[in-house]
């Protein structure tokens, strides 16, 4: 930048001091202002993220995937268009644009090696080029793009070209033909240890497969992804699976414990290879994070149905699930937004969907020491069978956090990057107190303790509604005792951690005791406590959805926040 600055100055000096001639008497100035402008035109702050990308194996019958990320940091609005990487030979649109103003435009990136075009002959083929497809997506606007290539590793350039410049990006890929060659199947390439307790050691399983021909010999390194990839290898985010492996093969979906105060289910759901599955339409997953963006792992396929995007209960847009051949997905749920508490909704419409787990951004990710991780095995040799592999992890002398890692595997049939996912919290964490809605008529019971007051739930008649909230254990910072008080008179329930907090007289009420702790005040992973109130009834009713649960319908009105919960 100072080079070029130092050469617009020292030609701007040879210009005025009439050192540098200039055809016709009045071509001075024009050519100050017209060739001056071009000069100090500004390069467009237009930024790609990430710049080189590995997309993987690439096999017959295989997809493969990535996107990339363009935004402009400048106030002024940027045109962009690219016609793909040189070499490529277009079938139909001959190029992509779009705009950038503040907002964030996605490119969507698919290599395609079709099914039909197999270089199999008993094994024995010789090794030849194959027809690899190259779509490109931005919005509605989609180009395909095709050229015959040699198997082996490859790497492809595109360029964007901007108003005022052009900027690039790249992706890599190995071709593999698995008639002939070896090719390495490693799954999961994910893999979410979940809440793991300050000084624990866990392990979790993953399978290491020959799709290909000949003999497979792999080896598994610790600690972090291959030198080709060093621009790729921070932790972008928080991975966090939705796998629980106790319920797969059952057809029933139950919450991972470690996730029951994050995700909500509703609707009929069941599982697909342990992963939270909706057969039916119009079932809902909500999943409560903190930070500032969020990714959404999917299976797409021949069924699969859509999803209704919300954030905070605001509709986003709707993600098409459907896709010639199973495969897994992901998409950007949304980004941008303020590092705070949020829910995500996703809604399936049109027919089935199975999703996998969601990536968190906006959370600082500290990386494991390799001395942390331990591979058993961690080298193999495969044909036809299957090597299995435990990845152990240590967290002695580890802070507690957020953690993040990778396994790398390699081969002579491909390169493979297991991600590893954790969190880390001490023994002394808080106690989280699952709270019971019953009700009878218009009474509603709370209480953390149904076993201890099944008698007066039976006698009394309450009809159990399932879990309404939760509330912390006795002596955690920030939280006071909830109580409970009952009106025999008009058979209704007041909660609160004073009766200060009430705005009417309590005269009637008696104190039944506390149920729990309560948040005064906003606290990590809480929500606020709705109280509602009806005038002429008298009564009370308190839940955690702000609308009320549609209870306004039924003469009720808001009546302030009880507190702060977990949901």
């Amino acid at each position: 930048m100072r080079r070029q600055f130092y050469l617009v100055v020292s030609f701007v000096s040879l210009v005025m001091m009439g050192s540098f001639s200039l055809p016709g008497p009045t071509s001075t100035g024009l050519f100050n202002r017209v060739a001056l402008t071009k000069v100090w035109a500004v390069q467009p702050a237009v930024t790609i993220s990430p710049r080189e990308m590995d997309l993987g194996l690439l096999s017959a019958g295989k997809t493969c995937r990535g996107v990339i990320t363009i935004r402009n940091s400048d106030t002024a609005p940027v045109n962009w268009s690219t016609t793909g990487p040189e070499g490529w030979a277009a079938s139909d649109q001959k190029s992509l644009n779009g705009s950038l103003g503040n907002e964030v435009n996605e490119l969507r990136i698919q290599l395609k090696l079709p099914k039909d075009e197999l270089s199999n002959h008993n094994g024995r083929a010789r090794k030849s080029p194959l027809p690899v497809q190259l779509i490109l997506e931005a919005g509605s606007q989609v180009i395909t793009l095709n050229k015959n290539i040699e198997t082996g590793n490859h790497r492809e350039m595109v360029r964007l070209q901007l108003n005022g410049g052009s900027v690039s990006f790249y992706f890599r890929f190995n071709l593999v033909d698995k008639n002939t060659e070896p090719l390495m199947d490693v799954d999961p390439v994910q893999v979410d240890f979940g809440v793991v307790m300050q000084g624990e050691q866990v392990s979790k399983r993953i399978k290491v497969a020959n799709k290909g021909w000949n003999k497979l010999t792999w080896q598994a390194v610790p600690g972090g992804k291959s030198d080709q990839d060093k621009e790729t290898s921070v932790i972008r985010g928080k991975y966090v699976s939705f796998l629980n492996e106790e319920v797969s093969g059952t057809n029933l979906y139950a919450t991972p414990r470690f996730l029951k105060d994050r995700l909500e289910l509703h609707g009929k759901w069941s599982e697909e290879q342990g992963y939270p599955s909706a057969p039916g339409e119009g079932s809902t997953l909500r999943y409560r994070f903190s930070g500032t963006g969020i990714y959404v792992y999917f299976r797409k396929g021949p069924d699969k149905g859509q999803l209704a995007v919300f954030l905070d209960d605001r509709f986003l847009y709707q993600q098409d699930g459907l896709a010639e051949d199973p495969e897994r997905a992901e998409f950007l749920a949304a980004e941008g937004f303020s590092n705070g508490a949020h829910v995500l909704s996703l809604v399936n419409r049109n027919g089935p969907v199975t999703i996998e787990g969601v990536r968190v951004y906006g959370s600082g990710i500290m990386k494991l020491n390799a001395g942390n991780i331990t591979l058993s095995p961690d080298e193999g040799v495969v044909t036809r069978q299957t090597n299995y592999v435990n990845i152990i992890i240590d967290t002695r002398q580890l802070f507690p956090g957020h953690y993040g890692d990778y396994v790398a595997f390699d081969s002579n049939g491909g390169h493979t990057d297991v991600e590893l996912s954790l969190d880390i919290v001490q023994d002394n964490i808080p106690k989280i107190l699952d709270v019971y809605r019953y009700v009878r008529g218009s009474d509603y019971f709370f209480t953390t303790n149904p076993q201890a007051e099944s008698v007066t739930l039976q006698t009394r008649g309450y009809q159990k509604q399932g879990i309404a909230f939760r509330l912390f254990s006795p002596g955690i910072p920030g939280t006071t005792e909830f109580y409970r008080w009952f009106h025999p008179q008009r058979e209704d329930h007041f909660y609160g951690y004073d009766l200060k907090s009430a705005k009417r007289s309590m005269q009637g009420y008696i104190l039944e005791g506390t149920i729990g702790n309560i948040a005064t005040s906003r606290l990590t992973f809480t929500r606020e406590l709705y109280r509602w109130y009806h005038p002429s009834k008298r009564r009370y009713f308190y839940t955690v959805d702000s609308n009320g649960e549609g209870i306004q319908k039924r003469g009720y009105q808001f009546d302030g926040i009880a507190g702060y919960v977990r949901p």
